[in-house]
């Protein structure tokens, strides 16, 4: 820009200086400027030979001259006798095809006749002078008009993309931070239209961040409660159990102390979680502990109490556990929440009368569990957030499994593959 501005500046300096010499050529070449001069040199050369006259002056008494020029401010140009002037105009005019200020001066010059001899002169006054500041300060003002006119043509391109970076900040004060601002490639400007856009994207990255992590508190807070919500109400079955005393015999109720002991403490993992989250320094850096497990007898314990839940709920369950013993990474938080969630869904959308059929089959490293229900009509079309099977979905696929739905004939189906190791074959490579 430094470099654009200052060759603009060089080209209006010129064009303005051309222009003056132009004005000042014109304006000394018009018919009435020249005869206010003319006019003023008669004058002050009658005042001259008066003074001569009177004083008897000869053309060496030069201390006499001085004091006349002194006293009526004139200034006299002596050219000499009438051969030596038209010697001199012949010079000028063959050194220069324009007419200058000195060729002017020496054609209208006049004759002073001295007590010695004749001498022509011309006597530049004070009327001269005014005139020439008068037409040097228009032109002086017209130069100036020029030079801004002509710097702002130079430059209105910058000055608009000035005026354009303004409006897009008075915008990104006001909020508006998703209209990229147009870059101006290879200008000082288009550097600072750069820099104001990347802090248009930082600003918007922070803003976005900012949603992102209010809709994750909110997401994790209305999991959390309802995750809280299945192991609360089923601890509070089991403790109303108790408390009326409608079990058979200690055997059962040490089985209904048992299940709520569990609930009570998936209750305290779930709350654990909530306030580890809320008390990590970053999320981003929460990473969740991955081990390895005997998949076959966890996963059907977890199975076998949900079930025993549904069918004191007067469910139908038809249960096929797995046949073969395998090898599973899980995150023990999280992944009860994944039957919790399901079975919840079944407990509240499910036709009790007709059987709830939950498989567990194995193909190749892959474990399939399989929930089918047939879908209770009063609550088909109750409007649901499906919150339940967001949780289960991400719990899913933090774990590297996969998940999908089928509603066919009012037959609710859920599958949920999970990436599982025979454990024959992991003996087989411990013995290798």
């Amino acid at each position: 820009m430094l470099v654009v501005s200052a060759a603009s500046a060089v080209v209006a300096a010129i064009l303005a200086y051309a222009f003056f010499l132009l004005c000042t050529d014109i304006y000394n070449n018009t018919e009435k400027y020249q005869q206010r001069i003319i006019a003023s040199v008669q004058a002050s050369s009658r005042v001259l030979q008066a003074y001569v006259d009177k004083n008897d002056v000869n053309y060496a008494d030069h201390e006499k001259i001085r004091n006349w020029q002194k006293e009526t401010g004139n200034t006299i140009f002596f050219y000499g006798s009438k051969e030596e002037l038209d010697k001199r105009i012949r010079e000028d005019e063959e050194y220069t095809n324009t007419e200058s200020r000195r060729l002017w001066r020496m054609r209208h010059a006049v004759a002073i006749r001295f007590a010695d001899e004749t001498i022509y002169v011309y006597l530049d006054n004070r009327k001269q002078r005014i005139l020439r500041g008068l037409n040097t300060l228009i032109t002086i003002a017209m130069v100036g008009i020029v030079y801004s006119f002509t710097m702002l043509v130079f430059m209105r391109r910058d000055v608009a993309y000035m005026m354009y970076l303004c409006d897009e900040l008075e915008l990104m004060r006001g909020g508006d931070l998703t209209r990229s601002i147009a870059i101006k490639k290879s200008h000082e400007l288009g550097d600072i239209g750069s820099e104001i856009d990347a802090l248009r994207q930082d600003f918007a990255g922070l803003i976005k961040k900012e949603q992102e992590a209010v809709t994750a508190n909110h997401d994790l807070v209305a999991s959390i409660s309802h995750d809280l919500r299945t192991p609360l109400t089923r601890l509070i079955g089991y403790l109303e159990i108790i408390k009326l005393k409608k079990y058979e015999g200690n055997d059962q109720l040490q089985d209904y102390v048992d299940k709520a002991s569990n609930n009570a403490f998936i209750i305290k993992d779930v709350t654990d979680q909530l306030f580890h989250y809320f008390t990590a320094f970053k999320h981003e850096e929460f990473e969740p502990r991955l081990e390895e497990i005997e998949g076959s007898k966890y996963i059907k314990g977890i199975l076998e109490e949900q079930i025993d839940y549904l069918r004191s709920r007067d469910f139908k369950v038809l249960y096929t556990p797995p046949e073969r013993p395998f090898i599973i990474r899980i995150y023990k938080a999280e992944f009860p929440r994944i039957f919790f969630n399901l079975f919840q869904n079944i407990e509240r959308y499910a036709d009790s009368s007709k059987p709830v059929v939950i498989k567990c089959t194995l193909e190749k490293d892959m474990l399939i569990l399989t929930f089918e229900n047939s879908i209770r009509r009063e609550r088909a079309n109750v409007e649901s957030t499906n919150l339940g099977l967001k949780i289960v979905a991400r719990i899913v696929n933090m774990l590297d499994g996969s998940m999908e739905t089928q509603i066919r004939d009012d037959i609710y189906s859920t599958r949920v593959f999970f990436p599982v190791q025979l454990k024959m074959d992991r003996e087989r490579e411990d013995v290798r």
